[in-house]
């Protein structure tokens, strides 16, 4: 995947097909007033694989990706929307490493975290 370090978070999501804002394909099953399930389609399916792998083994071993994982289930999220919100924050903060040109070190991860 071609990397910008000044790519949005949201442009970077697009890419690898995380983002729900995508068109012309709607990733949505909604109709009328009824409101489906949000779903991930699109983009570049290995490069998704990939992201997906490292968020799940992130979620058990990784102190940063494990508590964002936690916080979001303690709130009542389903288990694959968490997972999915951690691979945007993984890809978040690998977007932040490479425009830094730093190693990961838990400061910088959890710096890429915070909101601006």
């Amino acid at each position: 995947m071609r990397t910008s370090s000044r790519a949005s978070p949201t442009s970077c999501a697009r890419r690898c097909g995380l983002s729900s804002t995508r068109t012309p394909k709607s990733s949505t099953r909604d109709s009328g007033t009824l409101r489906g399930r949000r779903f991930v389609h699109g983009g570049r399916a290995t490069v998704r694989a990939v992201l997906y792998m490292a968020a799940l083994v992130g979620t058990k071993r990784n102190a940063v990706i494990r508590a964002f994982y936690q916080r979001l289930l303690a709130a009542g999220k389903p288990k694959k929307l968490a997972l999915v919100a951690c691979i945007r924050k993984l890809l978040t903060i690998l977007n932040v490493m490479v425009r830094t040109a730093q190693p990961w070190t838990a400061e910088t991860a959890s710096g890429a975290l915070i909101p601006a």
